[in-house]
């Protein structure tokens, strides 16, 4: 469907000479009232021999045309033959497809995305996707939820093939995960998702690996909420004795415990978090490397010693990068 343009004030008018039947230039004797170009004229109008061009250009009173348009055969017409603006069949079936089209109305191939309708939207990629503002500037496109009160379960839901639930957002505006996939990650210890505590290893899905001289402990949780982590990390010494003097060193210097593994580490720029540590006897200050995802034991109560056996849990609650 081309673009056409109308006029409602447009007079007949002549042609000031004769054309045959391949001519793409016409010569008429006034173009008042003519719409700019692209438009529809009737040559010999109303006469058996009348053929329907467009006019594609317009230079003073010579027209550039399209000739034997919608239906109409190209035939010689003599100087002084009416011409006139007109509308024609394909005005009326172009506009009547597009009432009755249930899709690839406008030019588009698929339905058209109404900003008030209730859709089902499919097949669509978003890629740098943006809005405008009231002064014009582009902004980040939003998805918003339901106004206050109205809230269901879930703003947004993301479902697979088979409508199982992925990932949702609360009407609080928490993310909540399904199924915690993170690819770097290898083997999993205990991880909470959506508030329910799997009791099994996870397979390729890995919160931390031991240092020397340390296992993880099952004691191991993760929560992921809204871009953040709140970890309990537990370490079970399977190395030797450390020994802690007076003022809380450790006989080791600080001691790595493990590693977080990339999907779950920190932003870097955070550098050296520091948390409370603990068990059931004694506490300390354990610490994270944002960098590098080490965990390390930085000093314990005085005077107490960290035996084999011994499990160390901290707490540690920060965005993820």
């Amino acid at each position: 469907m081309a673009v056409r343009n109308y006029s409602s004030v447009a007079p007949e008018t002549t042609l000031q000479s004769g054309i045959n039947n391949v001519s793409t230039v016409i010569l008429v004797a006034s173009t008042t009232g003519f719409p700019a170009a692209p438009f529809t004229l009737a040559l010999d109008y109303g006469a058996p021999i009348e053929e329907l061009v467009d006019v594609t250009a317009v230079a003073g009173l010579s027209l550039t045309v399209t000739r034997a348009v919608d239906g109409t055969s190209a035939v010689a017409h003599s100087s002084g033959a009416k011409v006139r603006h007109v509308s024609s069949a394909r005005d009326f079936r172009e506009a009547n497809l597009h009432v009755n089209a249930s899709s690839g109305v406008h030019g588009i191939a698929g339905s058209v995305v109404g900003t008030t309708d209730t859709q089902t939207i499919t097949n669509k990629t978003y890629i740098n996707a943006y809005t405008q503002s009231s002064s014009g500037s582009n902004v980040p496109l939003t998805v918003r939820g339901f106004p206050s009160g109205l809230q269901g379960a879930a703003m947004t839901e993301w479902r697979d093939e088979a409508n199982a639930l992925i990932a949702m957002v609360d009407q609080d505006g928490s993310a909540n995960f399904e199924n915690l996939s993170i690819d770097t990650l290898t083997t999993l210890n205990n991880v909470v998702i959506n508030g329910t505590v799997s009791s099994t290893n996870l397979v390729d899905s890995q919160l931390l690996t031991a240092s020397t001289g340390w296992t993880i402990s099952a004691l191991s949780v993760a929560v992921q909420k809204a871009g953040w982590l709140t970890l309990n990390a537990s370490f079970t010494r399977s190395g030797a004795n450390i020994t802690v003097d007076a003022a809380g060193a450790l006989s080791t210097g600080i001691i790595g415990m493990g590693t977080l593994l990339a999907g779950v580490r920190p932003k870097s720029h955070l550098a050296l978090m520091y948390f409370h540590a603990g068990n059931s006897i004694a506490t300390g200050t354990a610490r994270v490397n944002s960098s590098t995802g080490v965990i390390e034991l930085v000093r314990w109560q005085a005077s107490q010693t960290i035996t084999t056996g011994n499990t160390i849990s901290m707490t540690a609650t920060y965005p993820l990068a």
